[in-house]
């Protein structure tokens, strides 16, 4: 009997040189999720905006947090992302506004 996992998988996405780069790493990092049968237990993680956006519009119903810091939480929300991941002083910044 295989035992049932209940971890979830946080993967940060780094941030390649272009953007053609970012897609085809994307497409990749899904495609080898799917293929672990790991999509239902992973969380996506990355700095860039565009990543954020591009796993967002392959896969709806992942969760997508934003670590750039530079977008407000209503940004953030409009974007579909699931979440962000700021330090305290940069989250304490967007609330003023």
């Amino acid at each position: 009997m295989t035992p049932k996992m209940d971890s979830r998988l946080i993967l940060e996405v780094k941030e390649p040189r272009t953007p053609e780069a970012e897609a085809r790493c994307v497409r990749e990092v899904l495609r080898q999720v799917q293929a672990g049968g790991l999509k239902n237990r992973t969380d996506y993680i990355s700095f860039s905006r565009y990543i954020c956006e591009l796993l967002h519009k392959l896969e709806p119903r992942a969760d997508v947090a934003y670590l750039g810091g530079d977008l407000s939480l209503d940004s953030i929300k409009a974007l579909g992302l699931s979440g962000i991941d700021y330090e305290q002083q940069v989250l304490m910044s967007h609330q003023s506004g």
